[in-house]
């Protein structure tokens, strides 16, 4: 068929699809999923255990302080009370479940809200998953809490994934064994260079003495069917005998 070219102009042209560049999955997904999200590493290595996860002190001054807590899953505080202060929490991730006056509602991420004094109230953390916390309360408040119900389901089990155990180390290797087999192969590599030299040059040696190696063949056109033919000029056949 000959080239057309309205035939070309016509024709509908495939086009492939964007990929969009916020798909998979994103090692900040992973974190989120698996780990503090809103502490640095810094804060990993102030932290201070408590009896549900651990805490870094953010600033304590004379009248007010500001913690990151980080609590883990399956986590209830208890109903407790404080006659005098105040106390505001903001959740960076996770879920914290609050009971007033046996009314339960979520704390999704980002929600905030205020505990006024004298107020009794229960934070909890789901079953699945861990949460992060920011608590802003006067100095001395947890000095002055009136824990009115112990704590249930307390649970340390943090989902962060951090090794438990060293890794298994590998065994000694012998120096002396290691070196004398690196020196056979090295003398297999010498050995064998030794007689690739040889053979290039056209010596190979053997058993009875040195024997002439015949030369490669010329790398010319291989003859075609029928140029092999003895005779009296001898008519090549084929396409590409033709040619010639």
């Amino acid at each position: 068929m000959s080239y057309n070219p309205n035939r070309q102009k016509n024709a509908v042209v495939k086009r492939q699809r964007k990929l969009d560049p916020r798909a998979g999955l994103r090692y900040s997904d992973v974190v989120s999923r698996f780990g503090p999200s809103a502490a640095t590493i810094e804060d990993v290595r102030n932290k201070v255990n408590t009896d549900r996860g651990w805490r870094v002190v953010v600033h304590k001054g004379d009248d007010f302080e500001m913690l990151y807590e980080y609590i883990c899953a399956r986590n209830a505080t208890g109903i407790i009370k404080n006659e005098d202060q105040d106390r505001a929490i903001r959740v960076l991730s996770g879920s914290i479940y609050v009971t007033i006056n046996s009314e339960n509602f979520e704390l999704k991420t980002g929600s905030s809200y205020a505990f006024p004094k004298g107020t009794e109230y229960q934070l909890a953390t789901s079953g699945d998953f861990d949460a992060e916390v920011i608590f802003c309360q006067g100095s001395d408040y947890e000095e002055y809490v009136e824990q009115l119900t112990p704590p249930d389901s307390v649970s340390v089990v943090s989902s962060i994934k951090l090794p438990t155990e060293p890794k298994p180390t590998l065994p000694m290797v012998n120096t002396e064994k290691a070196q004398q087999y690196a020196e056979k192969l090295q003398a297999q590599r010498k050995a064998k260079e030794t007689q690739r030299k040889q053979a290039l040059q056209g010596q190979v040696e053997s058993e009875d003495g040195p024997v002439k190696k015949t030369p490669p063949p010329s790398k010319g056109r291989a003859p075609l069917s029928g140029q092999q033919v003895e005779g009296v000029s001898p008519r090549p056949v084929g396409a590409r005998g033709f040619s010639e």
